[in-house]
């Protein structure tokens, strides 16, 4: 299941936070926020990544900058979890 189908089939108009952590498919993610279609992370106030490069070279950075692009603020690193919120 994608995020714009579970917010649809629980009625969610907006979540407070998401933490992502799918083993290296966070790169997939991303990718798609930034082709334009994860219209979903509008709806996100903050998120977490646990980032997999080891599986997946780059995935940090082009998550990086899906979020730069999705207007978050990157707030910080605790451990292997990146936190972005919105101002």
């Amino acid at each position: 299941y994608d995020i714009s189908f579970l917010m649809a089939k629980h009625g969610w108009h907006y979540i407070d936070y998401l933490k992502v952590d799918i083993e290296g498919g966070e790169m997939r993610l991303c990718k798609s926020i930034l082709d334009g279609r994860g219209e979903w992370i509008n709806l996100v106030r903050c998120i977490t990544f646990e980032y997999h490069d080891r599986f997946v070279p780059g995935c940090a950075a082009v998550c990086d900058a899906a979020m730069t692009k999705a207007g978050m603020i990157h707030q910080g690193v605790l451990g292997e979890l990146t936190m972005w919120c919105r101002p």
